[in-house]
């Protein structure tokens, strides 16, 4: 709780599993939070009427059991230019709402937590869903997790560098899958509990994921790299085969030895240097 306090700055703090709020402001003013971890309270976060000016970006506000956040002070804002908080209840709208007589908002909020490490391939934000994604053993691989949707859909960009694709999905419900490829072809499942598929040699580009069926799941999309880009071999019609271009080069040769014995042959005939044939 901050009580009459001003100018502060609270951050790398993880505020876990309190029965009441998590961070109270109390006529508390002008302070910072930022890269706080804000999970499982009954209240994420409260702002009383006479807190005011209080910053709040960069934050995981997650699975309260209440609101993740209360705003009824004054002037008191969610993100900075370009960013702004994880919400575990955000919806992929522009705007995440914060509760209150306030009427706030957080206008950038993030699709994953502050500390995930982002890299390609990319993902877009989870229809209904929250969204998250970091690297995982190597810059080599690529973890993506979509945890606890229902009726998510998302894309995945596969590089020409990926040399197999796995998807899982654990789910105690019913759910059915569908995946649409770069080349619009699709392919569907549909189960329960546990599922693993691979992809050997994906084709690559936009890969579009929709599970649905109102099950509740988590979805893992690992990623294989090759060590380097694959050499591919050419397709294309009008290019000649290595084998026939070795053939020309040696007729050609053969050819260019016989003309030079010829001319050769008819320089010494003309020089007299050859007999000539009479008739006897």
């Amino acid at each position: 709780m901050l009580y009459n306090s001003s100018n502060n700055i609270i951050t790398n703090n993880t505020v876990l599993d309190h029965n009441g709020i998590g961070i109270y402001l109390d006529n508390s003013q002008n302070n910072s939070f930022f890269e706080n971890n804000i999970l499982g309270n009954h209240e994420g976060v409260y702002c009383n009427p006479t807190s005011e000016n209080n910053l709040f970006y960069k934050n995981a506000f997650a699975y309260s059991f209440y609101q993740n956040a209360d705003d009824s002070g004054i002037n008191n804002h969610w993100n900075m230019t370009d960013i702004g908080n994880f919400w575990s209840d955000y919806q992929c709208t522009p705007w995440y709402p914060i509760y209150g007589s306030a009427g706030s908002f957080d206008y950038h909020p993030a699709p994953y937590p502050p500390d995930v490490n982002i890299c390609s391939p990319s993902i877009s934000c989870c229809t209904y869903s929250i969204v998250t994604w970091s690297a995982i053993t190597s810059d080599e691989t690529l973890f993506v997790d979509v945890r606890n949707c229902r009726n998510g859909e998302f894309d995945i960009i596969v590089s020409e560098r990926v040399a197999s694709l796995h998807i899982e999905i654990t789910s105690s419900e019913h759910w059915s899958l569908s995946i649409r490829f770069p080349d619009t072809s699709s392919q569907y499942w549909s189960s329960s509990g546990s599922y693993n598929k691979t992809f050997s040699n994906p084709p690559s580009g936009t890969w579009h994921i929709l599970v649905y069926d109102n099950s509740k799941f988590t979805i893992s999309v690992n990623f294989d790299y090759y060590s380097s880009t694959p050499s591919t071999s050419s397709t294309n019609p009008n290019e000649i085969p290595d084998i026939l271009i070795t053939v020309l080069l040696v007729s050609g040769s053969i050819m260019l030895v016989i003309i030079i014995l010829i001319l050769a042959m008819r320089l010494r005939k003309r020089n007299g240097t050859l007999p000539l044939l009479t008739n006897v």
